[in-house]
């Protein structure tokens, strides 16, 4: 019973080596193999990288109920279709967003905000407020924020 499982294994490595390896080489499917057709390998899948880099207001003092024009600087590795960019900020007051398509390098998102009067019926004090940008997409996430001087 030993001598024919043991003759049986060495039939068996005998068969595999023969079929799979020739030249020292596991051979693969011509799609995986770039010497058998003389094309470049399989590309690798680049992985997307998302950064908001910079967000500016077009001023640093505000008068309430004047408009304030956001901007943020969001690079991308790549073009990515349908990330979100979010502007928030002045105590949850402003929340906008925008779906956006990032091209490759930088690419700019601006926002428009009319302010709230700076007086117990607006909500908000006259003070410095962060304005804050973030840019998602899939699992990605990234933000950066400025500061602005509102005033009545």
């Amino acid at each position: 019973m030993r001598s024919a499982f043991f003759i049986a294994l060495l039939i068996a490595a005998v068969i595999l080596a023969s079929g799979c390896v020739s030249n020292g080489r596991v051979p693969f499917p011509d799609s995986m193999n770039a010497s058998s057709t003389g094309s470049q390998p399989p590309a690798v899948e680049k992985v997307i990288e998302i950064s908001v880099m910079n967000v500016s207001a077009d001023k640093g003092l505000y008068h309430s109920a004047g408009v304030m024009n956001l901007s943020a600087v969001v690079w991308s590795n790549s073009r990515v279709e349908n990330a979100k960019v979010r502007a928030t900020g002045i105590n949850g007051r402003m929340n906008l967003e925008q779906t956006v398509n990032l091209s490759e390098g930088e690419n700019i998102v601006s926002f428009a905000y009319a302010l709230p009067r700076c007086n117990v019926c607006g909500g908000i004090s006259a003070g410095t407020y962060v304005m804050s940008c973030e840019a998602s997409y899939g699992n990605l996430t990234s933000s950066n924020s400025t500061s602005v001087q509102i005033v009545q």
